[in-house]
């Protein structure tokens, strides 16, 4: 008997990306992070060259990717005028992620026009990164 296809594991994040401290980012928006750094930490065998916020979705085992880019920008969207407000003020990027490590079966991903329009009114720029997995891949690409 054959295997079934394995799923890819997929999350959505949005990041702040910059010159700032992400504790106060924290503190300003009311968002709670899924991870900060600062510049200088490792990563790997390489340094972030600058700080960063996050809010992801755990990684799943999945197809439907354009739900985990829906959840994030729902958990931000209400807070997008203090978003807006921080990032500007500080010259800092702001980024909306899907994240796709690669299996058998490649998610779906669809940007409908609303959609969009909410990662824009973020002034965010949208990403869509694909992976093969790693045999020592631990979920966060090290």
């Amino acid at each position: 008997m054959s295997q079934p296809p394995t799923r890819s594991r997929i999350r959505a994040t949005f990041e702040v990306v910059g010159s700032f401290d992400p504790h106060d980012f924290t503190k300003t928006t009311g968002l709670r992070a899924t991870r900060i750094w600062r510049a200088g930490t490792p990563v790997g065998l390489l340094a972030c060259k600058d700080d960063g916020w996050e809010l992801s979705t755990e990684y799943e085992s999945g197809w439907n990717l354009t739900a985990h880019v829906e959840r994030v920008v729902s958990l931000v969207e209400p807070h997008r005028s203090l978003i807006r407000s921080y990032v500007r003020a500080r010259s800092l990027r702001a980024f909306v992620f899907a994240v796709s490590i690669l299996e058998d079966v490649t998610p779906s991903l669809l940007l409908t026009p609303a959609l969009l329009r909410s990662i824009a009114d973020l002034d965010a720029t949208f990403e869509f990164d694909q992976c093969a997995p790693r045999e020592t891949d631990d979920g966060e690409g090290h």
